[in-house]
């Protein structure tokens, strides 16, 4: 899902130049496989120009070029410059600007016959909101170029970017008006929803056996089951600091990444940014033994989200 979450935890950038050819072999939602059942590869290269940022070029598995950017944090996902995307064909499918992860300004996007899609302005995402509603759409033209939507007002209907849905409604001056539907690829109905002035009043969605969920909200954040304080507190009273760290007086961060799955557990804890001599390993234990959050919610439906958070190793 592609989706703002606001986070009351810090995304810190600082990254060491890598300075090798890095591959990685990834599917479809760009997590990282085996390269028998990749859809995807990525090559990363340090940036000549500034050594805090790492280029990057992904594949289509036949050669062809998908995607050039380039990335804060050589481990993490983010991006952050100017962005070109291609589908398979070659054609250009969409460019724009990302800042620390988020798409800013002016975008625009193709269909994959070459004819200009649609242009759009990214304001920046406030808590809550999904990006569609952080973005005003300009213009729109369907794939034989007759124009749907003028200035911001029209009738909508597009495909969801990297989703498998079809997104349909009235603009009024770029603001969702009356009702929007989401359906899938077979017509089957994703999510209907109620706005009035770009304000949604009410919304239900459906997921593969059709079970409904109601929601006021498209967006709600994860969080700690307990709240963000005891969290705090958790780490502050159980990270241990390595003998060896102490003895050498190693102080730093240690920015570490995690996922809140749908039950909110914490999974796939990895270290991004270290400063070694155990720092490393001590913050990686905390956060996987961290207490049970809230999971994020998206349409009414319980999600997997990333988080990163730096530790601070620091010698009083």
């Amino acid at each position: 899902m592609k989706f703002y979450i606001s986070s009351l935890l810090f995304l810190i950038s600082c990254c060491d130049c890598i300075a090798q050819l890095d591959t990685l072999f990834l599917d479809k939602k760009l997590i990282e496989t085996k390269k028998e059942t990749a859809d995807y590869y990525r090559l990363k290269t340090p940036s000549i120009s500034d050594p805090e940022m790492t280029m990057v070029e992904d594949y289509y598995m036949g050669g062809q070029l998908r995607m050039s950017g380039s990335f804060m944090l050589p481990k993490g996902n983010i991006k952050h410059g100017w962005f070109v995307y291609y589908f398979q064909n070659g054609k250009k499918s969409s460019e724009g600007n990302f800042e620390k992860g988020q798409r800013v300004g002016n975008w625009t996007y193709w269909h994959k016959n070459g004819v200009k899609k649609e242009t759009r302005f990214f304001e920046t995402p406030e808590p809550g909101k999904e990006l569609s509603q952080s973005q005003k759409v300009i213009q729109l033209w369907d794939s034989t170029g007759l124009q749907l939507v003028t200035n911001g007002t029209g009738d909508y209907q597009s495909s969801v970017e990297d989703e498998e849905y079809t997104i349909e409604g009235r603009l009024v001056n770029s603001d969702r008006d009356g009702e929007w539907f989401g359906r899938y690829e077979n017509d089957s109905l994703f999510f209907r929803e109620k706005y009035q002035q770009g304000v949604l009043i009410s919304g239900v969605s459906y997921d593969s056996i059709g079970t409904e969920y109601h929601y006021k909200e498209l967006v709600i954040q994860p969080e700690p089951s307990e709240g963000l304080p005891k969290f705090y507190s958790y780490i502050s009273k159980n990270l241990k600091y390595p003998k060896s760290a102490r003895r050498s007086r190693v102080e730093g961060n240690v920015f570490v990444q995690f996922f809140i799955n749908e039950e909110g557990e914490i999974v796939d804890v990895e270290v991004l940014k270290g400063i070694g001599e155990g720092c490393d390993e001590a913050a990686k234990e905390v956060i996987s033994g961290a207490p049970h959050w809230k999971p994020a919610m998206h349409r009414g439906q319980r999600i997997k989200v990333e988080m990163i958070l730096p530790i601070t190793f620091k010698i009083h």
